[in-house]
């Protein structure tokens, strides 16, 4: 016999496999397992399961620092044939199986995050908005799903930069745009959507926008302190929309708290406080640019896109021309060169310098063309 208690939890779960491995580490204090299966390469499974549980133990302690301290002792991941996603539980996760490549580097701006990582990091959300602070899952999935959408994003910002793929800026503001036809208000039941695309559109994008419109209003501080404020009050407890509401309307003054609930309640919710600058998404797509031309250059060597991409990190650039040409070829050379000059400039904001072999000494210069 087997005896099992689990206190201040919503629901209860086991699972259980002769085929367990297991990986752990400690994290504040916190036992983190990643238990997984041998997929028929061992080294690569293991590699699978260590990348899941180091993002699972970088989330649990960035969300204790920004939210409030995870209230467990232990907390479990768990790989298993689950379909269509993975799901939370009160300190355990079920995750399908993993197939993406450990060896990649999924941190740069063009990076694919696999759905393994981002979607354990979104369980691991689950903990703080659910598993510790309850709400009505079926009336009111702004509370879960949305703050955990929000929550998700503003860990890897944090993590990888503020242009990171799975970032706040480019999953909720890059492309925002209005929309052609009123939709159900954030605020919504489950049994409103009729399909999963609505309900997914609505409750993990839209919802997660009013967070960082909220986070834009207030400011940085504010939008933390609400969190942390909404966590402690209602920690082991269920709140609602107007519980949350509440707390902001506590915290901040400016009214803002009557400028969330409009959004909430509108059926074409558009926060054209969150559209981007044309300067700054100008920013942000050179800083792609850049970091497709510096993976470029680790994988191919010396070309024309590496040199661009070592002036985009601050390098200078120098065109040396050669003194001992005929006049028919210093023509064509002044032509590629002027070529040179303006597309550089163009496309990535880059002064090439010009310089006669005969003046050129070769000090502090990194690239020579």
């Amino acid at each position: 016999m087997i005896d099992i208690s689990a206190e201040n939890v919503r629901d209860f779960v086991f699972i259980a496999s002769s085929k367990f491995k297991r990986v752990s580490q400690k994290v504040d204090g916190i036992r983190v397992n990643s238990f997984y299966f041998d997929n028929g390469d061992a080294i690569q499974s293991k590699k699978q399961a260590l990348t899941v549980l180091s993002h699972c133990s970088d989330a649990i302690s960035f969300f204790s620092k920004e939210f409030g301290q995870y209230p467990f002792e232990e907390f479990d991941i768990v790989e298993t044939y689950l379909t269509g996603g993975a799901m939370e539980y009160p300190q355990l996760i079920q995750m399908g199986v993993y197939g993406f490549n450990p060896d990649e580097n999924y941190s740069g701006i063009n990076s694919y995050m696999p759905f393994e990582i981002e979607g354990a990091v979104h369980e691991v959300g689950h903990q703080w908005w659910f598993s510790v602070v309850g709400n009505n899952e079926f009336k009111e999935s702004f509370l879960d799903e949305s703050l955990t959408s929000y929550s998700t994003a503003y860990y890897f910002e944090k993590k990888y930069g503020k242009y990171c793929s799975q970032g706040t800026f480019t999953q909720f503001r890059l492309h925002l745009y209005p929309d052609e036809n009123q939709s159900l208000p954030i605020n919504s039941s489950v049994d409103k959507f009729t399909s999963w695309s609505d309900y997914s559109m609505i409750i993990y994008r839209k919802g997660a926008l009013v967070f960082e419109d909220l986070r834009q209003r207030v400011g940085e501080e504010k939008f933390l302190q609400i969190l942390k404020t909404y966590f402690d009050r209602y920690k082991f407890k269920n709140a609602s929309i107007d519980d949350f509401l509440s707390v902001i309307e506590e915290i901040d003054e400016e009214n803002v708290e009557n400028s969330i609930r409009e959004a909430l309640n509108s059926k074409n919710y558009f926060p054209e406080n969150l559209i981007i600058p044309d300067d700054e998404k100008q920013v942000f797509y050179r800083e792609m640019e850049k970091q497709r031309l510096l993976e470029q250059a680790k994988k191919y060597g010396l070309s024309l896109d590496s040199l661009a991409a070592k002036g985009l990190i601050g390098d200078k650039i120098y065109l040396i021309k050669p003194s001992s040409l005929s006049q028919h070829d210093k023509t064509q050379l002044e032509q590629l060169i002027s070529s040179l000059k303006d597309s550089y400039k163009m496309q990535y904001n880059i002064d090439l310098i010009v310089k006669d072999d005969k003046d050129f000494s070769g000090e502090e210069v990194k690239i020579i063309i």
